[in-house]
């Protein structure tokens, strides 16, 4: 009978212990549950917070006169002038944060002059434009107007007064439907380019450069000397053929009127008679 009730007391405390335990490990549950329920709570919260702050701080700066442009700095700048960026005034002096500068840059870049150009903010009410500005290469008479025009065959604008005095004259150029003759523009300025740095003859010696439909690029002397018929096409050899034969009918004393280069490894020269 001992044993029983000695049994009987254990098995009570035993079940006594289990329900305990189970109470601390649901109250532990429950405490567990609580805390990830204020935590997540929580970083709602905070998101929220962060994002209405962040708006707030958002609104302030779009709106503060502090961060209005109050300077455009031009650099790099020659022939493009202050005024002309008048035309981008309303779309620069706003708000340094709502400034679209790719759309400007894209108007800049139509500038005839302007190669290329480079937009940056400075805070608070700064902007710099930088621009790469295209040089005047030669000029391009055609149809009884001149153009002054940049390496590529850019026109940049009337030449006026600017006849051409130091820079080479291009002429014998037609439009068409198409615009102007694109591929005979670029061989007279490659041929202008190989003069320049082949240094024979000299760009002072030559009056223009006539691009002629069945001739090709033809060199007229400034002083009334002789015609020199280049044609198309590696300008460097035929130049140095000319030199070669220049020097030639300088010791023959002949009067020449035209020295053809238009045929490979062969100089034609017209003379007349000996002076």
């Amino acid at each position: 009978m001992k044993d029983l009730k000695k049994n009987g007391i254990r098995n009570e405390k035993g079940v006594l212990l289990r329900n305990i335990r189970r109470k601390v490990f649901r109250k532990e549950q429950m405490q567990h549950a609580l805390g990830r329920v204020i935590r997540r709570v929580g970083s709602v919260f905070m998101i929220v917070l962060s994002v209405w702050g962040a708006g707030l701080c958002g609104r302030i700066v779009m709106t503060s006169h502090r961060f209005l442009v109050k300077h455009i700095i031009l650099e790099g700048n020659t022939h493009l002038k202050e005024q002309d960026l008048r035309k981008y005034e309303d779309r620069l002096t706003r708000n340094i944060f709502m400034l679209d500068l790719i759309s400007v840059r894209e108007e800049l870049l139509k500038e005839p002059y302007v190669r290329d150009a480079d937009l940056r903010r400075e805070l608070p009410d700064r902007v710099y434009i930088r621009i790469e500005e295209r040089i005047p290469y030669a000029v391009l008479r055609m149809e009884g107007r001149e153009y002054l025009i940049d390496k590529e065959g850019m026109i940049l604008e009337s030449a006026g007064k600017k006849t051409g005095k130091i820079l080479p004259v291009i002429s014998g150029l037609r439009q068409d439907k198409d615009g102007f003759w694109k591929e005979e523009l670029s061989q007279a300025l490659s041929l202008v380019e190989t003069l320049k740095s082949f240094g024979y003859p000299e760009l002072s010696e030559i009056r223009e450069i006539e691009m002629s439909k069945n001739r090709g690029a033809v060199l007229h002397p400034a002083d009334g000397g002789f015609d020199i018929l280049c044609g198309s096409g590696d300008y460097l050899h035929k130049l140095v053929l000319l030199k070669r034969v220049s020097a030639d009918l300088a010791r023959r004393n002949w009067a020449v009127r035209r020295i053809d280069l238009r045929f490979e490894d062969q100089v034609v020269v017209g003379t007349g008679k000996t002076a």
